[in-house]
């Protein structure tokens, strides 16, 4: 037995064997064409396109599930109908005398170079996208065909494969959902990749980024694929095999009981009503928080919107997405959470200096009012965006009043401004604070005179607490969301905030374990 580890980009367990399947290499046989051949390659080419495009249309009407996975099939489509694709590929066609094929194949690797040159992942990653659909043009052109997932390619007597790849695309995430595929564990691959999107989407568990993935796996070996902690059990002995598929019955048994349950009230048994929201990375996720009757966006982590650009987003970029949130949840609560990036969320596009211990540094609060600038770009559309719903804004890794006062006049600041540009903003807006460091539990009563509300980051206020990294292995045991100074702390601020009236919201991990909902409660 072996444990591998990677990121967890879609949650889930998926027990099943081994399929490894490597991308065929494209073989162009016709580099070149006879001159007189030109109007008629590019005439091959159109044809291509467009039998292409009415393939992906029968696709996206029998095949796709979500929206999530029709809109970035779309994208497809959109690549498809590119002018620049045309452009290009017919200036080749015309110039250098390629056939259709070999004139896409040096398309794609010009624009690999392009991206391969970018220092932003998401940006680099879209190269994945543009790979696909060229190449699905290539097959197409030379007559070969995609055998990845032809009908009955994948047949076990279980029915249950765990795909093992390099890398996949956003379609063949969707094409092995509709196979007998139950797991998927790649090499490269993040969280933020339009595949991790379609995953999470289809509830498929995934795990990407295992080093040496194809060295540690043999086809039809038998594996286990945790895609809630981002682990790969290769040939689990009885005693893991057996515990897994007790979490998998039971994970069942969850979903059919909260489907059975979805739209009942959220209500103690004494007539206690409890928000229960969502925290969501992506504004794609929104869909997920209505299917479920969640009552609103308890967290949006909006650093994700930052390191997912080429350069840092813009005011107008920032608030017609925060502004499509809110008008999507209507009355249903919104909190956007100010950049919480430094820590294990470090950006290119800030330049900060190399810290010894950047959880115990500049992040959060302290990164974002040490760029001005950038902090008032993003305060400045979530209040333009709260005059379409019911949006709040909260501050992350606040330790002090200080950091609290300082922030609140950023805050001012830009109302200031943006009532002397005369443009539309939520005067009246609900700003909170995360209650993360135990510092800030400590001065709870000090900072509810001057905030809305609180939300407790459990993950942070154990970590700071108990001196433990929550990513650390070696001090695992030390890491303990039910050591009693963490009820100390989580109580002193619920009290506090009670007896000023504010609510208080827990947005860690600790919210989604059953048996401490009951304690919080």
């Amino acid at each position: 037995m072996k444990t591998l580890k990677g990121i967890p980009v879609s949650p889930g367990i998926a027990i099943g064997e081994a399929t490894i399947k490597q991308k065929k290499k494209v073989r162009i046989e016709r580099k070149h064409i006879d001159t007189i051949d030109k109007d008629s390659e590019i005439e091959k080419f159109h044809l291509a396109v467009t039998s292409e495009i009415k393939d992906l249309d029968t696709f996206i009407e029998n095949y796709t599930k979500t929206k999530e996975d029709r809109d970035l099939l779309h994208t497809y489509k959109s690549i498809l109908l590119d002018p620049l694709l045309s452009e290009r590929i017919i200036a080749m066609i015309e110039k250098d005398v390629y056939s259709a094929e070999n004139a896409l194949y040096n398309f794609f690797l010009e624009l690999s170079t392009i991206f391969g040159k970018m220092s932003n992942d998401y940006l680099s990653e879209r190269i994945i996208d543009y790979e696909d659909v060229i190449f699905k043009l290539i097959n197409r052109l030379t007559d070969e065909k995609d055998t990845l997932f032809e009908e009955d390619y994948f047949k076990n007597e279980n029915n249950s494969l765990i795909l093992v790849m390099d890398n996949i695309s956003p379609s063949d995430v969707t094409k092995s959902y509709h196979s007998n595929v139950k797991g998927i564990c790649l090499q490269k691959g993040s969280k933020t990749s339009h595949s991790a999107i379609i995953a999470r989407a289809l509830a498929l568990p995934v795990v990407v980024g295992i080093p040496k993935l194809f060295q540690s796996i043999a086809d039809k070996t038998s594996l286990i694929v945790d895609g809630t902690k981002g682990l790969v059990i290769v040939n689990p002995d009885e005693q893991i095999l057996n515990d897994y598929q007790l979490l998998l019955e039971a994970e069942k048994e969850v979903k059919r009981h909260l489907e059975d349950i979805v739209n009942l009230p959220c209500r103690t048994l004494d007539g206690k009503d409890i928000s229960l929201l969502a925290n969501i990375e992506l504004e794609q996720e929104l869909e997920a928080v209505l299917e479920n009757n969640s009552d609103g966006v308890g967290l949006f982590r909006t650093e994700f919107l930052f390191v997912n650009k080429e350069s840092q987003p813009s005011e107008d970029e920032q608030y017609q997405i925060y502004r499509l949130m809110a008008e999507k949840l209507g009355d249903r609560q919104l909190i956007i959470r100010t950049f919480d990036l430094g820590g294990d969320k470090i950006s290119n596009l800030i330049n900060t200096p190399q810290e010894t211990n950047p959880y115990l540094g500049c992040r959060g609060i302290r990164l974002s009012l040490q760029y001005p600038e950038m902090f008032k770009r993003q305060v400045k559309a979530i209040l333009r965006s709260g005059l379409y719903g019911n949006v709040s804004m909260m501050f992350p890794m606040i330790s002090s009043v200080s950091d609290l006062q300082k922030a609140l006049d950023v805050v001012n600041q830009c109302k200031q401004e943006l009532q002397e540009n005369k443009v539309p903003y939520k005067e009246e807006i609900r700003i909170g604070v995360m209650i993360e460091v135990p510092a800030a539990a400590l001065c709870a009563e000090e900072l509810a005179k001057q905030s809305d509300f609180f939300s407790i980051g459990t993950n942070d206020l154990v970590q700071y607490t108990l001196a433990a990294d929550r990513n650390s292995e070696t001090v695992t045991e030390y890491y303990d969301p039910y050591h009693p100074a963490i009820f100390k702390l989580i109580a002193m601020t619920v009290q506090t905030a009670h007896r000023f009236g504010k609510p208080v919201s827990v947005c860690g991990e600790l919210a989604s374990d059953p048996d401490f909902v009951c304690l919080l409660i």
